[in-house]
């Protein structure tokens, strides 16, 4: 088994581990374009990105058998409003975050006792005479 295989054994391993809302970082590879620069250097196509955010699950691509792990990276009103979907095959390293889940515990423990307070300020221009 090659180097790819292996570490996509062990994303998939890690995925089968994982509950929607568990808290992780990513660590993949991305899509890159350069122009004018002939040499197709290492620095210019090898694009590694890393981010934080709550496993969403895994989507399949309807059209081909193309795995994605959703990645929500912020939620509105405990609502997913933004998130990254990342192919499988591109993703580098996966790591859970296990202390997300005390934070939520809080949380949830805060919203029962009416602890969690939305702060709103508006900003107006006056006309000063």
């Amino acid at each position: 088994m090659d180097d790819f295989s292996g570490r996509l054994m062990e994303i998939i391993k890690a995925i089968e581990g994982l509950k929607p809302g568990d808290l992780i970082r990513l660590v993949w590879h991305d899509a890159s374009h350069t122009s004018r620069d002939s040499s197709i250097a290492p620095r210019f196509y090898v694009t590694k990105k890393e981010a934080v955010g709550s496993f969403g699950g895994c989507k399949k691509d309807p059209a081909s058998p193309m795995l994605y792990i959703i990645l929500i990276t912020e939620k509105t009103d405990g609502e997913p409003t933004e998130y990254d979907s990342i192919p499988l095959g591109c993703v580098e390293e996966i790591a859970t975050m296990k202390s997300h889940k005390t934070t939520l515990k809080a949380e949830k423990k805060e919203r029962k006792e009416g602890g969690i307070v939305k702060t709103v300020f508006v900003v107006q221009k006056m006309a000063m005479a």
